[in-house]
């Protein structure tokens, strides 16, 4: 269950009501919060995933499912998924929201090179109803690139953060630029097991 604390006050509130949390994820301004949520499905053993958006305090609780279909997508075909960590918005839509990408864990055996898939999710409130859009974006891969997959949390609309080798195996970490569409490796330590990325 998920619950807000108060370091101000001390004062516990519970957000969630069922053991059905396992990960979420705070808005950087801490006004907002996603989790993920599995539901059971009525007298069966069958479960499925989703992801809840909502304030702080509880209200306003979205199931992101119905958006994610409007554009084919349906996360109970995947058994897991990238983090949903969410940014602020770019002041694109001219009031206070969020985006975050998002990928399915659908990556097939081996390295992905050709092309590389995934959503772009913008949040915004406007009043008591969410506006939620879902854009099905992708990358296009050059000659000599693998990607293993997408780093969500340190990549924004502008920049994407991959995994995988460039330029002869330089770069364990390569940032794609959306607007100029450049490939940027990022020199890896020798002897490192995984690149991070500290900003």
């Amino acid at each position: 269950m998920l619950y807000r604390y108060d370091m101000a006050t001390g004062e516990i509130t519970r957000l969630t009501y069922s053991n059905s949390q396992e990960d979420s994820w705070v808005s950087p301004d801490g006004r907002c919060l996603a989790y993920k949520r599995y539901s059971w499905f009525r007298n069966t053993a069958e479960c499925y995933d989703t992801i809840i958006f909502c304030r702080a305090d509880g209200m306003l609780k979205y199931d992101l499912a119905y958006y994610f279909a409007d554009v084919g997508l349906d996360l109970n075909e995947y058994e897991d998924f990238e983090r949903f960590a969410l940014k602020l918005n770019d002041e694109e839509l001219g009031r206070p929201g969020y985006h975050a990408v998002f990928r399915p864990y659908d990556y097939p055996e081996g390295e992905i090179t050709d092309k590389i898939e995934y959503y772009l999710v913008t949040l915004v409130y406007e009043g008591n109803k969410l506006r939620c859009e879902v854009k099905r974006k992708r990358i296009y891969l050059p000659a000599g690139m693998t990607a293993t997959g997408i780093s969500s949390e340190v990549s924004s609309a502008k920049e994407i953060y991959l995994g995988g080798s460039y330029e002869g195996g330089r770069g364990r970490l390569i940032r794609y630029d959306v607007d100029t569409r450049t490939f940027n490796p990022i020199p890896t330590p020798e002897g490192s097991v995984l690149p991070f990325l500290v900003y």
